[in-house]
């Protein structure tokens, strides 16, 4: 952990707003070079192999809306871990520019929701209130 908060992985740095924002844009962005004295830094007598960049966009409010229903006991592991599988392939779908997916994904959610309230395994405000937060994120995909 760095002192600004952010995440430093393999070279990358990674910064979670997760209590301020509904959804967060990650973008890495990665330099591959011929590192010819050692120094993990390129110099300028060094020559740049590649570069990629990448973004993934997570719906970080909804995993901590998740995770904190969990230690509360009003999901159950199993459930939290259906509702997030959802929440990562809609990720993962909005990354690749798959919007319609990622949109599939997060009304598969809501629909799993509505499903858990109506058969007493989610209590109905614990179900609004994640159905109004993936609703969020459908309107900001929708909205581009």
């Amino acid at each position: 952990m760095q002192p600004d908060g952010s995440l430093l992985v393999g070279g990358f740095g990674i910064g979670f707003p997760a209590a301020t924002r509904t959804v967060e844009t990650i973008t890495f962005a990665a330099t591959a070079f011929l590192d010819v004295d050692g120094d993990y830094h390129l110099d300028a007598d060094e020559t740049v192999l590649a570069t990629a960049t990448t973004s993934l966009t997570c719906p970080l409010r909804l995993s901590s809306t998740i995770d904190e229903l969990t230690e509360t006991g009003a999901l159950s592991e199993g459930t939290a871990q259906s509702l997030e599988s959802k929440l990562h392939a809609s990720a993962a779908a909005a990354a690749a520019g798959n919007t319609e997916a990622a949109i599939n994904q997060l009304e598969a959610f809501i629909r799993e929701v509505r499903s858990r309230v109506r058969a007493g395994q989610l209590d109905a405000t614990a179900g609004e209130r994640l159905i109004a937060e993936a609703q969020a994120r459908i309107d900001a995909l929708r909205a581009g």
